[in-house]
């Protein structure tokens, strides 16, 4: 524990007196902007401000909380929020909260604040015939979705819980937090807090209220599934799930996390605070998806002006060429270009001779020109990139680093057109190239941006890590990335085509170091390399933004589109459910008692409905057989 860094405050005039607690948890050990932004503003809405920690503080961080908090807990990672608060209570001590007309329970799973918390506070100082109050709260649902039970109850939700003094005096509350079961799992915590707390005290006669009812709402739970509604009508508090959470359960109620995100920006909430934490902690496709992280270039400059911004710009051009028609390509969108970055091109030593020569004719004539050969024969250039120009990622050499490969040279129709349209999405001419690098002057935790997934021909989707995820996972383990990995298809600049901060690029530099025999390097390795530049970036809470052309996007929307209804024509049921039904049929835990459940949802909704205690039922008594067995 570290101890109080400063005398207990006054609150906001004519507030009551209020102690709040704030638990913290970050896998990685960090405390984001995020969460000292939200520690800062409610700075001066209490007395006592206690920040408790389930994670390792770290030093630079700590200090800059103590100026922010009276006390910083630090506890073992255990038993979740549950056990956060429970410690943190027994911290203030038992006899001392009721020197306090108000106890809150949050945490760090909202942004904030987004909009004034004053409206909150004046509302709920309003309320006299309240013991307990939150901000947001969830309906009731029949049957309950995560356990055994008939139905989950209405309830506050736990992320706010403010606690007044009648609860504090009363023998049950602390009874209710030292008596709590082991908390051992996200569903356990639901269970014995979450959908517990507010029938629990509420059973005992004490009135609670939320400031924002879920009456008012057309789904469940506002927080996560109608955030925009909620800011709309002034919450302070953005739920960070309602930009991570399952994009498709997320399209199904009408959840626009692009929606929210503009709304929160347009009230001064900075977008990088929430894509720089976001990056690190999703799931990097979720993100693209929720927070629409796909942006059409617009071509709005004029061709000088686009070539004077480009002249402004500190950037490098590297480019990997495996074949003179490729180079060709590229060589005819450089002269489109017609910029002065100096361009280093990278050429397969296997290459024959007379192809060397035709490569070199075709890029090695510029002025700032320079040929590098290399082991490589990854058509991405990834590894050559990171082995052989690592001295172009040094830090302060160059603001972008613009990174062209030919395109595919692998047999196919499609192939070379993937690459022609990756290339096109970048620097289909020197307007867009320009957009692309304004991105970058926009946002500075901005660190790749890269074409969408090839669409035409191509088998990526679903398959994007083509065997590789295992090799790719031990080296990202060696690089130092943490990011969460994509279960399928990685967020990648497949075809070799992105613009970057060099920054993100540094944890992979290390991993072929000079000294490395070039020839030792794994063939895996070198293919996955390409697959890790996006989770390099993100693992540095820099974010990745894919980008596109009018053209293009207009020619992927018809072909997604149509795709889209082929499929959807075969499957039963709304796009949520679809899912699932293919899940239970051909993903890996599938067996005949998932097809028949998804089958009767399909078919028998009511029907599926009801079962649904059994199947938990029977779920937790299997499990419980398994773990058994497993102790023997």
């Amino acid at each position: 524990m570290m101890g109080a860094g400063r005398n207990e405050h006054d609150g906001g005039a004519g507030r009551m007196t209020r102690a709040i607690i704030y638990f913290h948890y970050d896998a990685r050990g960090r405390v984001d902007d995020y969460v000292l932004r939200a520690l800062r503003s409610l700075r001066p809405e209490a007395q006592r401000l206690l920040l408790v920690s389930s994670s390792p503080v770290p030093e630079g961080a700590g200090s800059e909380l103590h100026q922010v908090c009276d006390d910083v807990l630090q506890r073992e990672n255990t038993d979740y929020d549950v056990g956060a608060y429970r410690d943190a209570l027994r911290h203030i001590g038992w006899d001392r909260l009721p020197e306090y007309e108000e106890v809150i329970l949050t945490n760090h799973t909202f942004y904030a604040p987004v909009r004034p918390w004053s409206g909150v506070f004046d509302r709920a100082d309003s309320w006299d015939d309240v013991d307990f109050w939150g901000i947001t709260e969830h309906a009731a649902m029949r049957p309950h979705p995560f356990l055994a039970c008939r139905e989950l109850p209405r309830h506050l939700n736990s992320h706010w819980i403010a606690v007044r003094r009648p609860v504090l005096l009363h023998p049950d509350f602390r009874r209710y937090w030292e008596s709590m079961p082991e908390i051992d799992s996200y569903r356990a915590s639901i269970q014995w807090h979450e959908s517990r707390f507010t029938e629990h005290f509420g059973a005992l006669g004490f009135r609670h209220r939320a400031v924002f009812p879920v009456d008012g709402y057309r789904r469940d739970n506002p927080a996560v599934e109608e955030a925009l509604a909620l800011l709309d009508d002034g919450c302070p508090l953005l739920k960070r799930r309602a930009l991570f959470h399952d994009p498709v359960h997320q399209e199904a109620v009408g959840s626009i996390g692009r929606d929210v995100l503009d709304a929160a920006c347009s009230q001064g909430y900075p977008r990088d605070v929430i894509l720089s934490d976001l990056a690190r902690t999703a799931v990097p496709r979720d993100l693209v998806a929720n927070a629409g992280l796909t942006e059409v270039l617009p071509e709005t400059s004029t061709l000088e002006r686009a070539r004077e911004e480009l002249g402004e710009v500190r950037g490098c051009m590297v480019v990997h060429a495996t074949t003179a028609a490729g180079a060709a390509a590229i060589a005819e969108r450089l002269n489109r270009l017609a910029i002065g970055w100096p361009v280093v091109t990278t050429v397969p030593a296997t290459l024959p001779p007379g192809e060397q020569e035709e490569i070199e004719r075709l890029l090695g004539v510029r002025e700032g020109m320079r040929i590098r050969r290399v082991v490589d024969d990854c058509a991405d250039g990834a590894a050559a990139l990171l082995r052989d120009c690592a001295d172009l990622l040094e830090p302060g050499r160059y603001d972008l680093l613009l990174h062209l490969a030919c395109p595919s040279p692998e047999e196919g129709a499609s192939a070379p057109f993937s690459g022609r349209r990756a290339l096109d999405c970048l620097v289909a001419s020197a307007r867009i190239l320009a957009a692309a690098c304004r991105l970058f002057d926009e946002h500075p935790a901005l660190g790749l941006v890269l074409p969408p997934i090839p669409q035409v021909g191509a088998a990526i989707e679903g398959h994007g890590w083509d065997g590789l995820r295992p090799e790719a996972q031990r080296m990202a383990s060696a690089a130092g990335i943490s990011t969460v990995f994509d279960a399928s298809t990685p967020l990648a600049p497949y075809e070799g085509v992105f613009l970057g901060r060099p920054q993100a690029l540094a944890p992979l530099a290390g991993l072929f170091s000079a000294s490395t025999s070039r020839a030792a390097a794994p063939p895996d390795g070198v293919r996955a390399l390409g697959r890790l530049i996006c989770y390099s970036a993100l693992s540095q809470g820099l974010w990745c933004q894919q980008v596109t052309t009018a053209r293009w996007a207009s020619i992927d929307y018809s072909l997604l589109e149509n795709r889209s209804q082929a499929i959807a024509a075969l499957l039963p049921g709304p796009v949520e459910e679809r899912l699932p039904f293919l899940a239970a049929r051909l993903g890996d835990g599938a067996s005949f008692g998932a097809a028949v459940r998804t089958s009767l949802v399909s078919s028998h909704p009511r029907l599926a409905d009801a079962l649904k205690p059994v199947y938990r039922l029977l779920a937790g008594a299997g499990a419980r057989i398994r773990r058994r067995r497993r102790g023997r």
